[in-house]
């Protein structure tokens, strides 16, 4: 305190600058809030809409957070909504933009090759599931999906179960209750993908 000043002006400026201060700290308190419910939302917990989910995404993406590891996964989840709207170049644009951001992301790979499988380009399906699988060898949903490309490619449909440390394939013709020649060069080409 400054010499001939009482303690009583001393407390009136500290509450002078705690009621000036408080609504700053209210909207940083609320942009936090705002950040975090958009962080939430982006990742489409609970029953999130996807327009909702791609608004959040797009507002986080938009704010250019400092982790380029965030801004992929923003990216990724935000191609997830395209893809699940049905709007596949937003979808795969989205995927382009979260490998350019961090590269050895398995799950923007894989993710795109789910894009590009619902086009109906099989070829550039399988190419990100390999993709994804050279990443990480040990993503399950990469192999059955690079597996569903190559049978939808050959116009089969085989049960595919994916469980812990496994997959298991079954095929047959359906119209023949049994298995064709077709059948066999599919298992052929699906068992060439788990050999690697």
């Amino acid at each position: 305190m400054k010499p001939g000043s009482s303690v009583a002006e001393g407390g009136l400026a500290l509450v002078v600058l705690m009621w000036v201060g408080l609504p700053v700290a209210a909207q940083n308190s609320g942009v936090k809030d705002s950040y975090l419910s958009n962080i939430e939302l982006c990742n489409g917990t609970g029953t999130t809409s996807l327009d909702a989910r791609i608004g959040a995404c797009t507002t986080f993406i938009q704010a250019r957070p400092d982790s380029t590891a965030a801004l992929a996964i923003a990216y990724n989840n935000r191609g997830n909504a395209y893809t699940a709207k049905g709007d596949y170049d937003s979808a795969i644009s989205d995927f382009d933009q979260s490998i350019a951001l961090n590269p050895t992301y398995a799950k923007a790979f894989n993710n795109r090759g789910v894009a590009h499988l619902r086009r109906r380009e099989y070829e550039l399906a399988i190419e990100a599931f390999d993709d994804a699988i050279k990443l990480d060898p040990g993503y399950g949903a990469a192999f059955v999906n690079r597996a569903g490309a190559i049978a939808e490619a050959e116009g089969h449909h085989p049960d595919l179960f994916l469980s812990w440390g496994k997959v298991d394939v079954k095929i047959w013709t359906h119209k023949v209750n049994g298995l064709t020649e077709s059948d066999f060069v599919l298992a052929a080409k699906i068992g060439e993908l788990f050999q690697a």
